[in-house]
């Protein structure tokens, strides 16, 4: 690992004018628990390294009238212990908590965790369900993009060299809610998942799905978003009938590969299983019987 240069701003304006000045050649640091061993392996290379922990104005998780927002440089440990996480998105909280070990939640951050993009990314997978928008800055100005459209593939996306995350918003329900995140992984703890599914539902006044969303991990190139699902649950009354639609569609959308923590066959097999799993767990918290 060879470094020329490395920079500890104390300003979100420093760093992106930092960055700004060589963007090619830089890498910008929030906790670092991939990147560094990245670095150390070889797998990636830069001149610069622009380390963001002393930035303060990124690390919070705050609520206004229609948005919980947080802040990039958050730990994944203050996101599992968060009271408004779990009040309003208990399948962010739930995917916080089974990343990784304590040191490494304590270190490593939501930012870095989007940043590094990785389709077995426990946060990420509970952001797609969540509908969440991220934010990008630069010398340019800023720009906001739906997580799901962030990813393009493993650890891809499409933030320019420039860019810096900033933060996350993710949209107060209206109504009652339930979420739930669940994972398989080779052991109970300190582990990627096999396959993972974070599931999200709102429901209107009539007992009708208002808002929804699931993201399943290792299942494809980068988390899947199965497009499909939003267009049968709006609107609609969650029963046996609407949730076995959605779960042949969940199944036709995944395209998982084969690798040393499991086979494509049987991650092809789980992903229905575990979305079926977290879609009923989120509506019994949202106070959904499905019948």
């Amino acid at each position: 690992m060879e470094i020329k240069e490395f920079y500890t701003p104390e300003t979100l304006e420093e760093a992106i004018s930092i960055l700004s000045l060589a963007p090619e050649q830089s890498r910008v640091v929030a906790g670092g628990t991939d990147l560094l061993p990245q670095f150390r392996r070889g797998e990636i290379r830069a001149d610069f390294l622009i380390d963001l922990t002393r930035v303060d104005e990124l690390k919070f998780i705050a609520e206004d009238e229609k948005h919980v927002r947080i802040g990039s440089g958050t730990t994944v440990q203050e996101l599992a212990e968060a009271d408004l996480i779990k009040k309003w998105f208990r399948v962010l909280a739930e995917a916080a908590a089974s990343l990784g070990s304590l040191q490494v939640r304590n270190r490593g951050t939501i930012g870095g965790n989007l940043g590094r993009s990785s389709p077995a990314a426990d946060c990420v997978c509970a952001l797609v369900a969540l509908n969440a928008m991220l934010v990008l800055k630069s010398r340019e100005g800023q720009r906001d993009v739906l997580v799901r459209d962030f990813l393009v593939g493993p650890g891809r996306n499409v933030a320019r060299p420039d860019e810096i995350i900033t933060e996350i918003a993710i949209r107060k329900p209206q109504g009652p809610c339930g979420s739930k995140f669940i994972k398989i992984g080779g052991r109970k703890a300190l582990v990627l998942a096999i396959v993972s599914a974070g599931a999200y539902l709102e429901v209107g006044q009539g007992g009708e799905i208002d808002q929804c969303g699931l993201g399943l991990g290792s299942a494809g190139p980068k988390t899947v978003w199965p497009e499909a699902v939003p267009d049968l649950l709006i609107g609609k009354v969650l029963n046996r009938a609407t949730l076995e639609a959605v779960i042949e569609k969940v199944g036709e959308a995944a395209s998982p590969i084969s690798d040393v923590r499991g086979s494509a066959e049987y991650r092809k097999a789980m992903v229905p299983v575990l979305a079926r799993r977290a879609l009923l767990a989120a509506a019994c918290e949202a106070g959904i019987e499905v019948v």
